[in-house]
């Protein structure tokens, strides 16, 4: 297919003018200067189409000309700030990244250009028959945002900022995981909490920055995955030589990234990470997946004494449009460890965490009801959540 727009190229907003051929990453610096001032939420740039922008929900050109492949993995090369992108994306490797946009007159709070952060994602893929490359660079909102504390109850606030243990998030992607530890971290800088000194997260990508904060006790160190660092566990490696007083790995994906979240809460570190799990009940199930059976035991151990809160969120329609976040929860204090230490086997420990969701936590069912009461979601979803309760605690 080839996109026909029924919209022209908007007029310039910027100084940018269109080149004969994009050459250098200055080029795609003036481009993503306009989309900027545009307001578009999406950039889709691929071979034989115009360099594309979402606008209000409609997909509009912004050059005039089509790009060509080589075009297209220079902006790879250029977007992902690193030289070799282009042939990962040639050997089916996706390439992931930020990409900074910094205004060349607008200062921030500190008097430093003002920048605007997107999400860079690209891949490999064929268009009329030919061996093509996608890029699509979305805006992100990258304050942090505000931990609404009011929706949170004292313990649970607390838990939020232990002096050591981990802070466990799961959701499906695009839940607000990432959003969520931006709260956190600046409900640390910004109150006083056992959490005091250097605060270093691990990304990928980079998302939310914290330059315009204002801090007397910590500073913020963020490292990201692909660009800063290979991997993860490289990443790992590398700030737990930083002293490190408060750690987030944006994502718990294997076996070592498990190991070193244990091995750092263990020594007196406080952790939080994201996992892909279903629910609360299913994090510590999740965990011993990356263990063989003879060391699930051990590992359900150290994952139970070091657990602290435990999250599971959705993003679901809310009333009148737009989305909104369900979030059940679990705060994991001495007594209930010490009872899961007495009691849990890798068998048994779903079962169990889900008997201490409902007696003890903020299950689903219950966010669902809340957030209905509020007239923020719809009956038919509400008890969409209360069936689910049934079935599972059932089963």
């Amino acid at each position: 297919m080839v996109f026909r727009s029924k919209d022209g190229v908007p007029d310039r907003l910027t100084d940018f003018r269109e080149p004969d051929m994009f050459r250098d990453g200055r080029h795609l610096q003036e481009l993503m200067l306009e989309i900027v001032a545009l307001n578009a939420s999406e950039t889709i740039i691929q071979p034989g189409e115009q360099v594309l922008v979402e606008i209000g929900g409609r997909l509009r050109p912004i050059t005039e000309r089509r790009m060509t492949i080589e075009e297209v993995k220079s902006f790879a090369n250029w977007a992902a700030d690193n030289d070799k992108a282009a042939a990962e994306l040639i050997q089916r490797r996706e390439v992931k990244a930020s990409y900074v946009v910094k205004d060349p007159v607008a200062r921030d709070a500190r008097g430093e250009r003002k920048a605007t952060r997107f999400r860079v994602a690209a891949g490999r893929g064929e268009l009329r028959g030919t061996m093509a490359v996608q890029i699509v660079m979305r805006r992100i909102n990258s304050e942090p945002a505000y931990m609404n504390d009011s929706e949170l109850p004292p313990e649970v606030v607390e838990a939020l900022t232990p002096k050591d243990g981990v802070i466990w998030v799961t959701g499906p992607t695009g839940s607000g995981k990432s959003t969520f530890f931006s709260g956190i971290v600046r409900y640390v800088l910004e109150n006083d909490t056992p959490i005091k000194g250097n605060i270093v997260l691990l990304e990928e990508p980079i998302e939310q920055v914290y330059d315009s904060i204002e801090c007397d006790h910590s500073v913020v160190f963020q490292i990201e995955v692909g660009k800063d660092v290979d991997t993860w566990e490289a990443g790992i490696e590398q700030l737990m030589r930083r002293l490190p007083r408060f750690i987030i790995i944006g994502e718990t994906r294997s076996r070592p990234t498990v190991d070193a979240v244990l091995q750092a809460a263990v020594t007196g570190h406080p952790v939080g990470t994201t996992l892909h799990a279903n629910d609360v009940p299913g994090i510590f199930p999740r965990l011993l997946s990356f263990f063989s059976d003879e060391a699930k035991e051990a590992a359900l151990y150290s994952a139970i004494s070091t657990a602290r809160v435990m999250f599971n969120q959705v993003r679901v329609p809310k009333l009148g449009g737009g989305m909104t976040v369900l979030r059940e929860y679990l705060v994991v204090d001495a007594d209930l460890r010490a009872d899961l230490q007495r009691r849990a086997t890798p068998a048994k420990i779903e079962a169990q965490m889900r008997e201490a969701l409902e007696s003890q936590g903020f299950p689903m069912w219950k966010a669902a009801e809340q957030a209905h009461a509020r007239g923020m979601i719809s009956a038919d979803l509400m008890r969409f959540y209360q069936s689910q309760a049934t079935g599972a605690n059932r089963g």
